[in-house]
């Protein structure tokens, strides 16, 4: 009887969390899915989604573990102690015995705990394995991987490459090298296999290396994996060990990388044939961008063929049994600092208001041409002035002017900034009274510097002469003149041109599209404020520079 009573007064209890299970669920994938893949945004998103969601149906147990992993999101993820200590004063508000999760835990975030009145919970982070315990613990996952060894040489990359029956669309290796934080490697499909490589520079300390892989789908869902963050893939890093060297199937062995003690800094003859930063399968242009014991191949770094001669590399350069980086490699790798290019542009002249533009009283700024004489003229021996019957007129708006031929020198005197002319002619001006030379000088500043192939744009202030004449054209205007008993009438095309300049103050944008290196397209907008004529043109070009 008092067991039943006990069961009739707790079912309003255990019916008033209904939405436990489905919190339960939400919670194990923001941390086991999003945050263990560090991706912190969507963690902590799903997290607060789901306290709001709960509202009064959920235990506050249940709902004070959603605040604490807010706050290893926050505290361990993002290091935001101040945002941990206030997600863990939730939790304990909610439910005071609730319990830190400290495998997730950094130290900082474990003091944050404490200090807002928390207990850790009995599981603190494992102790460091023994050597002959890696790889014993069961790894969770259904991925076939390799490499299978527990041991590994220092200084050697290691190829993953992973092998599922899911329909995924990304991969992603995670890796852990001793004494560092967490990293991740987006892997390439490479025929039915996942493959990243983790690169040498990960592996010079002795230590035991973790990693684990993720396989997602077009959403985001993880659909296969082996490992995870609590329960990673373990290797032994290892100044010397019995164990072959890893390498993905089929293929040879990365080399071991040179040791940094082999050649001292500043050493002569030492860093001639130095590595890029660039790990396995990101883009590049050429192999000395890319890490040692890579190669880029079809533009992206790969691992390095072994050699017998430098015959076999197409880099033309084999170093200690493997294909290494050319010394042309290394020469187009070196920022231009010198630019020239060629260019054409195009002014386009803002005019002014003119109700007589023709009438050289009135209007000195504007020339008026018809059949390329200027109008209106002196004509015939009595000098008789011929005028227009209706005076043409100029109404405000743009107008095309000059096209001008330029060529362009650039001096990159620092990665983000330059110095630099430009010169050439101007065509279609006025038929008299027009300077056709274009000199400018200017000051630019490239946002993401101006190395390497890619989009590089930037902002650019400068001066210089040039002589910027609108055209506007008004045909079939009547024009006539006084002889003797009558008028004599002509129906005309008259051509006036506002003139502006020749001096000029600029400021402009544009970008530089680089299809390499050292060769690329050159796209450029002015802004001229002109004078003593004064004016406004716009001046776009296009053009073709090289770095030398």
């Amino acid at each position: 009887m008092a067991v039943l009573l006990v069961g009739l007064f707790s079912l309003p209890a255990f019916a008033q969390y209904t939405r436990d299970k489905a919190a339960r669920k939400k919670i194990d994938e923001a941390i086991n899915q999003h945050y263990l893949m560090m991706e912190l945004d969507k963690a902590e998103a799903v997290l607060t989604g789901t306290i709001e969601a709960c509202e009064n149906k959920c235990s506050p147990q249940t709902l004070a573990e959603a605040w604490m992993y807010v706050g290893i999101v926050r505290g361990s993820g993002r290091n935001d102690q101040a945002g941990a200590a206030e997600a863990f004063r939730n939790a304990s508000a909610i439910h005071p015995a609730v319990k830190l999760d400290a495998a997730l835990a950094t130290p900082e975030t474990q003091e944050t705990f404490a200090a807002s009145g928390g207990t850790q919970s009995a599981g603190a982070p494992p102790a460091a394995a023994a050597d002959d315990d890696i790889g014993d613990e069961a790894i969770p996952g259904d991925m076939l991987c390799t490499p299978e060894v527990r041991q590994v040489e220092t200084r050697r990359a290691i190829p993953v490459s992973c092998h599922t029956e899911e329909a995924g669309v990304k991969a992603e290796l995670k890796f852990k090298a001793p004494g560092g934080e967490w990293k991740k490697i987006a892997m390439k499909k490479s025929g039915d296999e996942w493959r990243a490589e983790i690169p040498c520079d990960e592996t010079n300390v002795t230590g035991t290396l973790q990693w684990y892989v993720q396989v997602t789908d077009s959403i985001d869902e993880v659909v296969d994996s082996l490992g995870s963050r609590k329960q990673p893939v373990e290797m032994r890093l290892m100044e010397n060990t019995s164990e072959p060297p890893p390498a993905f199937p089929g293929q040879s062995p990365p080399p071991r990388c040179t040791s940094s003690s082999d050649c001292p800094p500043d050493f002569p003859g030492c860093g001639e044939t130095s590595c890029g930063d660039k790990d396995w399968g990101v883009s590049c242009n050429n192999s000395s961008e890319c890490k040692c014991g890579l190669l880029c191949v079809d533009g992206a770094c790969e691992t390095a063929p072994s050699c017998e001669m430098d015959d076999d590399c197409p880099s033309g350069s084999c170093v200690d049994g493997t294909c290494a980086a050319g010394p042309e490699d290394f020469s187009s790798s070196r920022p231009s600092r010198h630019w020239i290019g060629v260019h054409g542009a195009l002014d386009v002249l803002q005019i002014g208001n003119f109700s007589r533009p023709c009438d050289p009283d009135v209007e000195n700024q504007v020339s008026c041409f018809a059949f390329g004489e200027p109008y209106p003229s002196l004509i015939g021996t009595d000098n008789v002035l011929e005028r227009p019957t209706v005076a043409p007129r100029l109404v405000s708006g743009f107008a095309p002017a000059q096209i001008r031929a330029l060529l362009s020198y650039e001096f990159m005197f620092h990665d983000n900034m330059s110095v630099g002319v430009r010169a050439g002619f101007a065509f279609q001006g006025a038929p008299k009274d027009f300077l056709p030379v274009h000199a400018e000088a200017r000051f630019s500043y490239y946002f993401l510097g101006n190395t390497g192939a890619g989009f590089h744009p930037y902002a650019h202030a400068g001066g210089g002469l040039a002589d910027v004449q609108g055209l506007v054209q008004k045909n079939n205007v009547e024009s006539c003149r006084q002889d003797g008993a009558g008028q004599i009438c002509d129906t005309l095309n008259i051509k006036m041109y506002q003139k502006s300049g020749p001096i000029f103050a600029t400021v402009g944008a544009g970008a530089l599209w680089n299809f390499t290196p050292r060769l690329g397209l050159k796209i450029n907008v002015n802004a001229m404020f002109l004078f003593p004529d004064p004016g406004t043109a716009i001046q776009p070009s296009l053009g073709l520079v090289y770095g030398l």
